[in-house]
């Protein structure tokens, strides 16, 4: 349908007439899905917020945009604020604007292009409860004067690499110092929440991963698997407590619906 940024939009046709959209990023030879939503044709289509079509947001896909939102679980206070730091089709926080009516929402993407693209063919809009920024995830970071401030911080950003290779999180974000900045974000009893790319970020995935047990020595963390090749790190702000604890039985009741798999942190 279009491309903008190294981004793709798709769009997919099956025989018993459901209809979907996919962002996808990498090369022709190697997509790697960033997005999916099911459209349904409007009978008497409109020029805005969709067109032609409306979005079916009572499911998510792919399945780490599910481990994020099973990890969402884990905030032990009522939530209120979310940042996502990389939105891409905006179909993970316009997925969770319907399911948390209560909460508002922050969107940050490096890439003008990619918000254009989701704003024409995933239904992504601003508005009261969502606000929307064009800056590095890094930049934003560094602006942030705030500690404390969103009740669920979701790093889904990447970049690309030298020989065009796909890194998600962002190497800046990587870090020891960056992980810090991002922690001190989240609320007492909030979340952090990292997409991973197993495949591309091979390299430094297991410094991530030890610098993110650092960072939650005080709290807890996890790591969920997907057979998608993601890789989901999960930080606890507070540490475990009784109802936390419940809590995480019923996060794990619902990973294992979902088919997905715990890892040691």
């Amino acid at each position: 349908l279009d491309e903008e940024d190294g981004k793709r939009v798709l769009q997919q046709s099956l025989a018993d007439g459901k209809l979907y959209r996919w962002l996808c990023s990498g090369s022709r030879q190697s997509m790697l899905v960033e997005s999916v939503v099911q459209c349904i044709p409007r009978e008497h289509p409109r020029t805005r917020h969709g067109g032609r079509v409306r979005f079916d947001r009572t499911d998510i896909m792919p399945k780490y945009h599910q481990a994020i939102v099973a990890a969402l679980s884990l905030i032990s206070r009522r939530p209120q604020r979310f940042l996502f730091l990389g939105v891409g089709a905006g179909t993970l926080p316009l997925f969770l604007l319907q399911h948390y009516p209560r909460t508002s929402m922050t969107g940050v993407d490096c890439s003008s292009g990619v918000l254009s693209l989701a704003r024409r063919y995933f239904g992504l809009h601003s508005g009261p409860r969502l606000r929307l920024h064009v800056r590095t995830a890094w930049d934003f970071l560094k602006n942030q004067r705030n500690a404390r401030t969103w009740c669920a911080v979701v790093v889904d950003a990447c970049d690309c690499g030298p020989c065009g290779a796909v890194h998600a999180p962002p190497e800046s974000l990587c870090t020891a110092d960056a992980l810090n900045m991002l922690y001190r974000l989240v609320a007492k009893g909030g979340v952090l929440i990292l997409n991973c790319l197993m495949a591309a970020s091979h390299f430094h995935l297991p410094r991530l991963r030890a610098n993110f047990r650092k960072t939650f020595k005080h709290g807890s963390s996890h790591v969920i698997l997907t057979k998608e090749g993601n890789i989901v790190l999960v930080g606890c702000v507070t540490a475990e407590s009784s109802s936390q604890i419940l809590r995480q039985c019923a996060w794990h009741a619902a990973l294992e619906a979902l088919d997905l798999q715990i890892a040691f942190a």
